[in-house]
């Protein structure tokens, strides 16, 4: 199974609760106003790896509380994938899911 990445990083404390890993996709139709992540946007770029290979640099990592994957629209190819992976290799996961836009944009609510 492929991901296409816009960015990964093993740990962080900003991309949600807790320490953890995090994993930018690439690819979205949505285009929301106001989205913080328009670079993430086009399906043709960044690079193309495996759900395996990600979820081997996340579990190398000790000491993380969770994953959190941000787009990219990261529902279209993600988050599905990884929890397979996890459970075939009997691996509890934590999984987050955000979607940021600025303040006044249309799409969040007031």
């Amino acid at each position: 199974m492929n991901l296409r990445l816009h960015e990964f990083l093993p740990r962080t404390q900003s991309e949600g609760p807790g320490e953890r890993a995090c994993v930018f996709v690439h690819g979205c139709p949505i285009h929301c106003p106001g989205c913080f992540n328009t670079a993430t946007w086009d399906p043709h770029v960044g690079y193309v790896t495996t759900v395996d290979e990600v979820f081997a640099r996340i579990t190398a990592q000790s000491g993380l509380e969770g994953v959190t994957f941000v787009g990219g629209e990261r529902y279209r190819q993600t988050t599905t994938r990884f929890r397979t992976t996890a459970q075939r290799n009997g691996v509890g996961v934590n999984l987050t899911r955000r979607c940021l836009v600025q303040p006044g944009s249309p799409i969040r609510k007031k």
